[in-house]
């Protein structure tokens, strides 16, 4: 197969057009293809199915068109987990799992009373028919829900290729990280459109967590990732890199998720809408 040196987002279509694998070494190939079941093999593009000789360890990523974000619904195929997107075998990247993995859920309380919308004379020295005096009110303070944060994820690797050829297929990698979180003029340079969305998996997803589609913040390539300086193969491709993205949900996270991926919930904390 071969590969463009920078993928670029084509209108409707993801980008790239088939397998990225760093390190080569991390998928294995089988000689029998089958379908995607369970948490450690996905259908490559002509029916070759990939394994991870490891027992499935790995981060998976597609790239989608963000043509309309409306942060509510379910854009993307989601058979299965609602909300979720399916990641098939083709125009995937296969990077090792990254070297830190938070799953952070924030949430926004804002604490209120009922001062808060009842002017305080006392404030003023203005004395009520009460007697009060330069005394403080009692606030009957309580705290209002106001919503959930989009979860956001820092995904950072070490990335050590073990030959030219390798390096080489790491920075189309890179390529297709940077194109895909960039714009690009639309209607002759007037407006920019969208970049595209990353759809992300963790294997082994049973005992990991689902992400919903994803918008990237920042992507940050350090080509001396080893610490000691830079250091290049012959063909001058880079023999280690320190790779980093920053990126954040489109879509807010509900109890329902996790219901729907094997959580439990009691039945007073069922949605009925």
């Amino acid at each position: 197969m071969t590969f463009p040196n920078a993928p670029t987002p084509k209108s409707n279509t993801p980008i790239g057009s088939g397998i990225l694998t760093f390190p080569g070494d991390l998928l294995s190939i089988n000689s029998t293809p089958t379908t995607t079941t369970g948490t450690t093999t996905a259908v490559a593009s002509g029916g070759t199915t990939y394994s991870n000789s490891s027992g499935g360890y790995f981060s998976q990523f597609q790239f989608a068109n963000a043509a309309t974000i409306t942060g509510v619904g379910t854009p993307f195929n989601t058979s299965g987990n609602p909300g979720f997107p399916t990641l098939s075998g083709t125009n995937n990247i296969y990077l090792p799992l990254p070297v830190k993995i938070n799953n952070i859920s924030l949430h926004l309380w804002q604490d209120a009373a009922a001062t808060d919308f009842v002017p305080i004379l006392q404030s003023q020295g203005v004395s009520t028919a009460l007697g009060y005096f330069q005394q403080a009110i009692n606030p009957w303070m309580y705290m209002t829900y106001k919503q959930p944060l989009m979860r956001e994820f820092t995904f950072q690797y070490i990335l050590a290729p073990s030959s030219p050829a390798e390096s080489q297929t790491l920075s189309q990698i890179l390529a297709a990280f940077q194109t895909a979180a960039l714009p690009n003029y639309n209607n002759n340079g007037i407006t920019l459109d969208y970049p595209f969305l990353v759809l992300c998996r963790l294997n082994p997803s049973a005992f990991l967590f689902d992400l919903k589609p994803l918008c990237i913040i920042s992507v940050e390539i350090d080509y001396s990732g080893s610490g000691h300086g830079t250091s290049f193969f012959n063909d001058g491709s880079p023999t280690i890199v320190a790779f980093t993205i920053h990126m954040k949900e489109t879509q807010i996270l509900t109890r329902n998720d996790i219901a729907a991926r094997g959580g439990k919930l009691t039945s007073s904390m069922t949605s009925t809408g």
